[in-house]
C-alpha cells in the first residue's frame, strides 16, 4: 500500500535557474538533494530505501510558456520503501 509523504519544500533554492529544459531529467546533484531533503525533513531512518526518484513534471502550460534561461520550479517525485514495516510511500519534493 503507498502512503503519502506529503509535500516537501526545501528551505533554500526554491526554484532552478537556467534549466537546459523544463522536462529535462533530474541531474546528479538534483537527485542528492531530493534524497536528503526528505531524509532530513521526514526523519527516515536506516530501514528506508529509495525505489525511485524522478522528475515531478511541471503542468503543461509552464512547459509551453519557458522560455531558455528562465527560472522554473523542479520538484522531485521519491517513491520510499520502508523495510521494517513493509510500507511504501511517496513523496513529492520541491528543488
Amino acid at each position: 500500500m503507498n502512503e503519502p509523504l506529503g509535500t516537501v519544500e526545501a528551505a533554500s533554492n526554491p526554484r532552478s535557474k537556467g534549466a537546459v529544459h523544463p522536462l529535462a531529467p533530474l541531474s546528479p546533484a538534483e537527485l542528492e538533494a531530493a534524497v536528503a531533503i526528505i531524509k532530513e525533513a521526514k526523519q527516515l531512518q536506516e530501514t528506508h530505501r529509495f525505489v525511485s526518484v524522478w522528475l515531478h513534471e511541471p503542468d503543461k502550460l509552464q512547459v509551453l510558456s519557458w522560455e531558455p534561461g528562465q527560472a522554473l520550479e523542479r520538484r522531485a517525485f521519491a517513491i520510499v520503501y520502508d523495510r521494517s514495516r513493509g510500507t511504501t510511500y511517496e513523496a513529492v519534493v520541491s528543488l
